[in-house]
């Protein structure tokens, strides 16, 4: 007798795509754990998980290794399961649109009970049910995380030193800590007890962190990396507009194109020269320390600014720049920019995909460094020659007198895939409660 496998079952060879594309995830600093350590590519199981790595997984991650694998029905219900759950973390939540999430979830749960066996349906995956009339009376759920709760009792546990009484180490410890933080009060200069100190503090205006080197660049970096500066400040705008009108008053049958390009090779040249010819008192200080150029370029392997930290792909990258004009540094990026026309695209999922391989932008690879948000990159296990794009996090509310981080620098949220996951009308009257194409038949 053969017993056919179920529509949610996975074979070997689908339960090692979605562990290795868990196993090569690298998330930024900040994140999450490392999830390489939850994976054992041995017995093909996730190990270990501590309860925000199992929100990072469900909300980011889960919808990215599973693509590929399962039949589309059974794939496409876990990813709307998958989006419930990162719409109802929002920060801001629509009030209108609570009916529809309610509305969803209750189709989702319907799948969900076609597809799995009676055995996974216990209180929690019910309670779901529950969740959006929760957040009508109690407000959006990141309010209400306990995380912070979890990680305060840990902190707690380290004062415990006779086992035998942990209450009273405790109690002894937190005592010993207030009074201390106490006295410091009285004491200038004196960090708070118990507090760390944020990774990103004194970082928000750049700070190399790791590998600096004092280097000599070549001519065409050194040129495009000054141009981009320049293209980029206040000051010199208007120096910008009258070298153009002088271009085109000058060469009045040549197309834009053409001046564009001149303006490119003669304008840093012009600039200086202009500088040198103009008197210092009428002219603005940082307007001539940037027509000199700059006095030396310093490169980092490593760099904190606007919350986040960068890093290059190989140690021996010189990707991360600054520009030292004396009185200030100018921190720049050197990218490999992606081509937007055959390199990026949305699929049907709402994923954004990129193709690393592709170049685009080679006569212009700087970005000033405070214009640059944060993503990483994850495999697509349904096709090797693309990685899909997800948001970083950053955190610096508190951190050098932030108040609020919206003002602070304003970058758009991207999800890790889009609400078009839809609904499909005709999925629950054509369903395949058992798998055709499983090549390995039942396993144990």
């Amino acid at each position: 007798m053969y017993l056919p496998p179920a529509c949610c079952t996975l074979s070997k060879s689908e339960k090692t795509s979605f562990c290795e594309c868990l196993h090569g995830v690298k998330v930024p600093s900040g994140y999450s754990a490392n999830i390489k350590n939850l994976v054992s590519m041995k017995d093909l199981k996730l190990l270990g998980m501590k309860s925000h790595d199992c929100h990072v997984l469900l909300t980011q991650m889960i919808p990215i290794a599973i693509r590929g694998v399962l039949p589309p029905p059974v794939r496409q219900t876990i990813m709307k399961l998958c989006l419930f759950f990162n719409m109802i973390h929002s920060k801001v939540i629509d009030h209108e649109k609570l009916d529809e999430l309610q509305r969803d979830i209750i189709l989702i749960l319907f799948q969900l009970e076609m597809y799995f066996p009676p055995c996974f349906f216990d209180v929690m995956v019910h309670l779901m049910s529950h969740i959006v009339e929760e957040i009508k009376l109690a407000g959006p759920v990141f309010l209400r995380y306990m995380y912070l709760f979890e990680r305060y009792m840990g902190f707690l546990k380290g004062y415990v030193r006779n086992r035998y009484r942990p209450e009273d180490s405790i109690v002894q410890g937190y005592a010993a800590e207030e009074v201390v933080q106490f006295c410091t009060n009285y004491i200038d200069d004196v960090a708070d007890i118990g507090l760390p100190q944020p990774r990103h503090q004194g970082r928000l205006d750049g700070v190399g962190t790791i590998r600096r080197k004092d280097v000599t660049s070549t001519n065409d970096d050194f040129e495009q990396a000054h141009f981009t500066v320049l293209q980029n400040m206040t000051c010199i705008e208007p120096y910008i507009h009258e070298h153009m009108s002088y271009l085109a008053k000058n060469n009045s049958r040549r197309d834009q194109r053409w001046l564009e390009a001149k303006h490119k090779r003669t304008v840093l040249q012009w600039l200086a020269d202009k500088v040198i010819r103009m008197s210092p008192t009428n002219v603005d200080a940082d307007v001539i320390e940037l027509g000199y150029r700059p006095r030396r370029v310093l490169q980092y392997q490593g760099y904190g600014i606007n919350g986040y930290t960068f890093y290059t792909k190989q140690q021996d990258d010189k990707k991360i720049w600054e520009l030292d004009y004396t009185s200030f540094v100018i921190p720049l990026l050197k990218y490999k920019w992606v081509n937007n026309t055959r390199g990026v695209k949305v699929d049907s999922d709402g994923f954004t995909c990129v193709n690393l391989s592709t170049n685009g932008y080679l006569s212009d690879p700087f970005i000033l460094a405070k214009q640059a948000t944060h993503v990483f990159y994850v495999e697509d296990p349904k096709d090797k020659r693309w990685h899909i794009v997800l948001q970083s996090k950053r955190s610096i509310v508190g951190v050098d007198d932030v108040v609020d981080e919206d003002e602070y620098n304003k970058f758009d949220e991207l999800p890790p895939f889009s609400i078009g996951v839809q609904f499909m009308d005709d999925v629950l009257s054509d369903t395949l409660y058992l798998r055709s194409d499983h090549q390995e038949g039942h396993e144990d």
